[in-house]
């Protein structure tokens, strides 16, 4: 008898990862029309996604993140999935409060 096998190739992704998020910017409060630098560290396993208040944010896939100027009070996290079928890892949120500030503010 002929014996016929058939070759599967199975691919095994590592398990996502995701470290914790810290913000550079100091104060951690922000005037209304500036940025703020945020920073993912520790052990990141994946593909990295940016989101605020739950939207990707574009082309914002790296450990280092400038939010752009801010109009109002905004929550960031990553998403970082490590491969196909996977589930993702989520960091816990950071919020990067914008205020309105005066000259007064900003000399004192």
């Amino acid at each position: 008898p002929v014996v016929t096998t058939t070759a599967y190739q199975i691919n095994v992704f590592p398990q996502s990862q995701a470290g914790s998020i810290i913000n550079l910017t100091n104060p951690p409060v922000i005037c209304n029309g500036t940025s703020a630098n945020l920073s993912l560290i520790g052990t990141n396993v994946g593909n990295i996604q940016w989101r605020a208040n739950g939207v990707n944010v574009a082309n914002a896939t790296t450990t280092g993140f400038n939010t752009g100027n801010l109009a109002v009070t905004t929550n960031y996290d990553v998403v970082v999935t490590s491969g196909t079928g996977c589930p993702a890892a989520t960091t816990p949120g950071v919020t990067v409060n914008v205020t309105t500030c005066g000259l007064s503010a900003l000399y004192n």
